[in-house]
């Protein structure tokens, strides 16, 4: 997607990201996306489990430490501060449930608090604050995307309500602990979670886009795709650049950015 609006002569001048959104706009802005294409075209679903540290769930199931340092060894180590382009990772305060903007220190740390999904990663403490999933607060952070620059915003909603199940080798780890077996589609615990966070995503992004309308939406068609489905990086990418030709080809983008552009200036 990013890729498509870079080849049509659009320039990126900030990106801010929550959850998923907030990995690939900082590795974007830390010049290493390609090479986290690379990793992802390596995976199958065994390599995902692999970078799941399971623990027992007190404050979640998955610590996200393995997926830290991943993220750390992609972006060099960088601070984002040292970033070419800037940067916001939006994540949500647990005790109050309200946004947080890290748009300084560690950039690993920060994508790492953004995809704390409840239940599933366990919080993560900065700056003295407890921080889960951006999604939780803000699915769509198109005003801190604005907060960057006064300049037209493209938001990317990749929520959906047709979210499936989380894969069969997600639910392999929750133990039956003996119990019968459980009747055809009888939702289980991994994909009770993971289609209810989804659910209430969906309708949060929807609302919030609603009331804080950036300049265009980019929708990319991701009915089917799991919270872990990260082994189907070809499938989800062309999936971003088909929605991004699609808007360039018809002209919408453009016509959507000029007059957001007159908007800015007038205000």
């Amino acid at each position: 997607m990013i890729r498509s609006l870079e080849e049509a002569g659009y320039r990126v001048r900030g990106v801010a990201g929550t959850s998923i959104g907030s990995v690939i706009g900082g590795l974007y802005c830390a010049g290493r996306l390609e090479q986290y294409e690379q990793f992802l075209d390596s995976l199958d679903v065994g390599g995902i489990i692999r970078l799941l540290d399971l623990r027992l769930p007190i404050r979640g199931f998955l610590g996200g430490r393995r997926i830290e340092s991943l993220l750390r060894r992609l972006a060099d180590a960088r601070m984002i501060d040292e970033l070419p382009i800037p940067f916001i990772s939006v994540a949500t305060e647990l005790s109050e449930g309200v946004e947080v903007r890290l748009s300084h220190g560690d950039l690993a740390q920060a994508m790492r608090a953004s995809y704390a999904i409840p239940g599933f990663f366990t919080p993560i403490l900065v700056h003295g604050k407890w921080l889960v999933d951006g999604g939780v607060s803000t699915p769509v952070p198109v005003l801190a995307a604005q907060s960057i620059a006064k300049l037209p915003v493209i938001a990317v909603n990749v929520n959906s309500s047709g979210q499936p199940q989380v894969a069969q080798a997600f639910e392999a780890l929750a133990p039956t602990n003996g119990e019968e077996e459980a009747p055809a589609n009888e939702p289980k615990l991994f994909s009770t979670l993971s289609d209810s966070i989804a659910h209430l995503q969906y309708h949060l992004a929807s609302y919030q886009l609603k009331i804080h309308a950036p300049a265009f939406v980019l929708e990319p068609g991701l009915r089917g795709v799991g919270l872990f489905d990260f082994h189907r990086a070809d499938e989800l990418i062309e999936a971003g650049r088909l929605v991004a030709e699609t808007a360039l080809h018809s002209g919408e983008l453009q016509l959507a950015i000029d007059e957001a552009a007159l908007l800015l200036e007038s205000s």
